[in-house]
């Protein structure tokens, strides 16, 4: 697990879980230009929906199969953070639309960490 620097994530002052987040942020904003407007309007950071997600590497993010969090696993293990930002990206293109239309912050704020999946929300 060295090789992926997950020990990383948890060391004192949080610094490559933050590098992480200005790297996701970065890649919405060149990406997702659109998605990178809204959040910012809404006053919604990267890592108050996608801190889950990077300090698990999606294993506790319950929308996913079982089947799917392994396959997400194979990939970060064969090819490390580079394959989970791209699965990052993937996924929040296929739903920036949808999110994209939401105006009301009180439809996004109060769900932020499970504001892809508004429907299937992590216990």
């Amino acid at each position: 697990m060295a090789k992926r620097d997950l020990e990383k994530m948890f060391k004192p002052g949080l610094t490559f879980f933050l590098q992480s987040m200005h790297v996701m942020t970065a890649i919405i904003d060149n990406k997702i230009p659109s998605l990178h407007q809204m959040l910012n309007k809404q006053r919604i950071e990267t890592h108050m929906f996608a801190s889950s997600w990077t300090m698990t590497v999606f294993s506790t993010f319950k929308t996913f199969s079982w089947n799917t969090v392994c396959t997400i696993w194979d990939m970060f293990l064969a090819d490390g953070w580079l394959s989970f930002f791209q699965f990052v990206t993937g996924l929040l293109l296929n739903q920036h639309m949808r999110l994209v239309g939401h105006e009301e912050v009180s439809i996004l704020r109060p769900h932020c960490v499970s504001f892809v999946f508004p429907n299937k929300a992590p216990q």
